[in-house]
């Protein structure tokens, strides 16, 4: 599971942050194919991963 998490408060301050969250369920899962594409999607939104 994976998600850009949007601070209302970071977002306030600084309209351009978000944090990224990975997690893998199970030993087969890594979190390296999981972080590209969030930082791509991010990215795409005009927003800094902090």
């Amino acid at each position: 599971m994976a998600a850009v998490i949007f601070s209302p408060t970071y977002m306030k301050i600084n309209r351009m942050g978000a944090a990224l969250y990975l997690r893998a369920s199970t030993d087969k899962q890594e979190l390296e194919n999981q972080l590209e594409p969030l930082k791509k999607f991010a990215k795409g939104r005009g927003l800094k991963v902090v």
